[in-house]
């Protein structure tokens, strides 16, 4: 389904469109469809075993790169279970401040060994869930309101197609400061990302 689509209802009126999350908010609905994209991914990759159900192969190191690197236990602690880690996602997801769940979406959103699939979920989530960020290179951007989005989209797209690499990657890290309240950062960012373009323009500029 396309992720602006609007139901029949709220076209004609009979349910409200929900409304634009403002920066910090995180909805009830983008925590209930990160926590069905996570288990559509283990209900992909799992293994069914006679009597449980495991990770065999890359998502095995998935896994566990989760378990030690993410939640920060041993190793040696680690249950290679779908069932048990389905579980774990599921409290997580729904529990935890929007800095964590946050945190959980990248890890999942940079890891080679999770599926395409997943990562364009993933990314989708946030735009169905009116969310006030979205996933850029792997990385959880703010962008405010859907006419910020577009224009950053849009900022980002025409970096990379002149070939300004450095612009690109100012705009990026300036939305990922404004997604963590570094109000200094963002600007110092912004103010990068006009510099590196104008040096693109007129390299020999001071």
């Amino acid at each position: 389904m396309n992720p602006n689509h609007v139901s029949f209802s709220q076209r004609t009126g009979l349910q409200p469109v929900p409304p634009q999350l403002k920066l910090g908010e995180v909805s009830t609905e983008l925590r209930r469809l990160l926590d069905y994209c996570l288990s559509k991914e283990i209900g992909r990759v799992e293994t069914h075993g006679p009597s449980r159900r495991y990770f065999s192969g890359i998502w095995e190191e998935v896994a566990k790169d989760l378990h030690v690197i993410f939640f920060k236990q041993l190793a040696s602690s680690f249950e290679n279970s779908s069932f048990a880690l389905r579980g774990r996602l599921e409290k997580f997801v729904m529990g935890e401040s929007f800095g964590q769940l946050f945190d959980l979406v990248e890890f999942f959103a940079c890891r080679p060994g999770c599926t395409s699939v997943l990562k364009d979920e993933l990314a989708d989530t946030f735009v169905k869930s009116r969310a006030a960020y979205r996933i850029v290179d792997e990385q959880i951007v703010a962008i405010g309101t859907e006419e910020q989005a577009a224009a950053f989209q849009a900022a980002i797209a025409s970096a990379q197609a002149a070939g300004a690499s450095a612009t690109r990657q100012h705009l990026i890290a300036s939305g990922s400061e404004l997604r963590n309240g570094n109000w200094a950062d963002n600007v110092r960012e912004s103010i990068h990302a006009v510099e590196a373009m104008a040096r693109k323009i007129e390299p020999s500029a001071n």
